[in-house]
């Protein structure tokens, strides 16, 4: 069965937007000593824009079936786009350290509410004789993305500044919004499930907590309080597991 020019079309748009975010999650490391320099902040302080990325980023994820049931494809991907770009904009002319904070977690809201729809759609626009290529190509490009970001940043760290890494993903992620309104289809064959409280809280405490851990692990004072943390992290993902399978109506199958 051939492959419509619209799925092609709806595949590049999705890719693009992906590339961006997965390369978004490495792109920052290079440029923390100079952010730390600009903004009179701590290494510790500094980190929080690494950790606290992957932090929302997780918590974002497990909603994704959620928002997939609620919204088209068009809303959910330029709704997302447009947070990622508002985030990108805000950290390019941010005052303050927490105003790049905040641009981070825009940036990674978007980043765990749309990637996993690129998967989802992928398996379900394609026929199944084209998922293998269709597949292959999202994972060359989440793989290649988080590699070529620490040399691109360090590249315009060197060159110009850390700003201008903010700025650079500012306007390609406009350029992708904009020819998202203009190309991409409407795609809506997604279940709805339900909004359960309980699943939420379970899920955010429990990612939160395992990172934060994880994250803290290695300074010697915070060992136990990490493992700690872990440990409540570890039980509250297995009772949001568990919850899952006991519902009639799950949100994440």
């Amino acid at each position: 069965m051939p492959i419509e020019r619209g799925h092609i079309q709806m595949l590049v748009i999705l890719m693009s937007g992906t590339f961006l975010a997965a390369l978004n999650q490495t792109l920052l490391s290079p440029a923390l000593p100079s952010i730390m320099l600009d903004l009179s902040v701590s290494a510790a302080t500094a980190q929080w824009l690494v950790s606290g990325y992957a932090l929302v980023e997780a918590v974002t994820i497990p909603l994704s079936a959620y928002l997939l049931g609620r919204l088209t494809t068009r809303q959910l991907f330029i709704g997302g786009m447009c947070l990622f770009s508002a985030g990108s904009l805000l950290a390019t002319l941010a005052p303050s350290f927490w105003a790049v904070l905040l641009g981070r977690i825009l940036q990674a809201a978007c980043t765990g509410a749309a990637m996993p729809m690129v998967t989802t759609v992928t398996l379900l626009v394609f026929p199944a004789e084209k998922r293998g290529m269709a597949m292959g190509t999202a994972g060359l490009v989440i793989g290649v993305a988080p590699a070529a970001g620490p040399p691109l940043a360090g590249l315009l760290v060197d060159q110009l500044s850390w700003r201008a890494m903010f700025a650079i993903v500012f306007a390609l992620s406009l350029l992708v919004v904009l020819v998202s309104f203009c190309k991409l289809e409407n795609f809506r064959r997604f279940k709805r499930t339900s909004f359960d409280i309980a699943s939420v809280v379970l899920s955010t405490v429990g990612l939160s907590f395992l990172l934060y851990g994880f994250s803290t692990l290695s300074t010697a004072d915070g060992a136990p309080f990490a493992v700690a943390l872990m440990a409540v992290g570890t039980a509250a993902v297995a009772l949001y597991a568990k919850r899952q399978l006991s519902l009639a109506e799950p949100m994440l199958e």
